[in-house]
């Protein structure tokens, strides 16, 4: 995907509040891809969030996992903290994806959006 002449780089994060502001969009296709562990999970996460662990894109199935991500709209990418999903969208910008890590992954998320849920 190019950038228009003159705009600089394509963003590659976006901080919880953005993806807070996006998800409220109902005009917006974003998908959320939060990369943590199934029990990670189960402590603290976003509604309507696509789980696929981040070990996924590493291991043998790496490819045909990234294959699976969507090229025709932006996929805000999820961890505990945004090392996993910096890594995961990198990976996905390699190949195509329009990937952006959320900073400071679930528990910027809890601070800056949602106080008062639980973290780990």
């Amino acid at each position: 995907m190019d950038a228009p002449a003159g705009a600089g780089p394509a963003p590659t994060s976006l901080t919880p509040r953005e993806l807070a502001a996006r998800l409220a969009d109902a005009d917006d296709d974003l998908l959320l891809l939060d990369v943590r562990e199934d029990w990670e999970t189960q402590i603290v996460g976003i509604d309507g969030a696509r789980v696929v662990p981040s070990g996924v894109y590493a291991g043998p199935g790496a490819g045909a996992a990234l294959a699976d991500l969507p090229r025709d709209r932006t996929v805000a990418v999820l961890c505990k903290v945004g090392g996993r999903s910096d890594r995961v969208a990198s990976l996905a910008r390699a190949v195509g994806v329009d990937a952006r890590n959320v900073e400071g992954g679930i528990l910027a998320w809890v601070r800056d959006v949602e106080p008062g849920r639980p973290t780990y």
